[in-house]
Formats: structure tokens, sequence, C-alpha cells
């Protein structure tokens, strides 16, 4: 479990972009669903005559007049778009919420401890550049790099009672 919650520490830069990702993604497609120009250019593209999309809303909408033709290719683009954000929601849903715990969870930790978790894992630093990094900005009294590892492996010893549910969940 250990190696688990220091993994996942070392995994968080980038989770963190694939979580800001999905959410400019998601962003992105709720835009689109507001400007109806964005959706007909995004799904409606003539020159693509043969996409997926259009053959499906061309049977759909076939025997219709112009203007039933053309709000039913909106509210399909609209069920589209929709079903685009919730899968994309539900795809990113566990990364965010890991994101979430163990931010939340380093929090619980002082910022001594903090630095040396992020300096190490999240930084990826050799312990060498951590104890140079570390005793660079806490000038009061120079640490070791064994020093400071016995101080993350405590650290990380706090963390666990607090991921570990979250961890246990992901393993059902």
């Amino acid at each position: 479990m250990k190696k688990t919650i220091i993994n996942g520490l070392k995994d968080l830069k980038n989770k963190e972009t694939v979580v800001n990702a999905s959410k400019e993604r998601i962003n992105a497609l709720e835009m689109t669903k507001e400007y109806e120009e964005t959706a007909d250019d995004l799904f409606f593209d003539e020159k693509a005559d043969d996409s997926w999309i259009i053959k499906f809303i061309k049977q759909k909408s076939s025997k219709k007049s112009y203007i039933e033709s053309n709000l039913i290719r909106k509210e399909e683009a609209i069920k589209i778009i929709d079903k685009l954000i919730e899968k994309e929601k539900r795809e990113n849903l566990i990364i965010e919420l890991e994101v979430n715990q163990i931010t939340k969870a380093l929090e619980s930790l002082d910022e001594k401890e903090r630095t040396i978790l992020k300096l190490k894992y999240i930084d990826n630093l050799t312990w060498l550049n951590v104890e140079f990094k570390y005793n660079e900005i806490y000038e009061e009294s120079y640490i070791t790099f064994s020093g400071l590892r016995k101080i993350a492996n405590k650290a990380v010893d706090k963390l666990f009672p607090i991921l570990k549910p979250f961890y246990d969940m992901q393993n059902l």
C-alpha cells in the first residue's frame, strides 16, 4: 500500500493535467451546444458527407421538410454532445477523485513534510537534489538526504490511513 501511495504522488502532476484537459474538453463541448454554428461546423461539415453522423442524421430526417430536418439535425447534435460530455466525465471521475484525495491528504502534513514529498515524488528529484533544494528553502538547520528520507517515510505513513480507504475501494 505504501508503494501505491508513492506511485500516486509520482503520478499526481500527470493526473492533474489529465483532469484539467478533460475539464477543458467538457467546457468546449458545452460552448459548442450554446453556439449552433459551432455545432454545425463540428458535426455537419458538408465536405465530410460520408461521416457516420451525417449518415445517421440524414437517415432520420430524409422525409422531412428543410426546417424540420434542420431542427432534427440540431437536436441530434445536442444529444451527441451531451453523450460526449457524459463519457468524458465518466472516464475521468476516478482520476479526478484520486487527485483530490491525494491533494487533501497532503494538506494534513506539515509544510516541511509536504515540501519533501513534493520535491522527491511529485517533482521527481533524486535524494541528493531533494537535500540541496530542501536546505536551500529551509536554511535554519541542515538535514542530509538520509534524514530527509526518514521524514518522507514518516510522512507517507501519515498519508496511509487517509488514502487507504480510497485505494482499497479501487481494488474491489
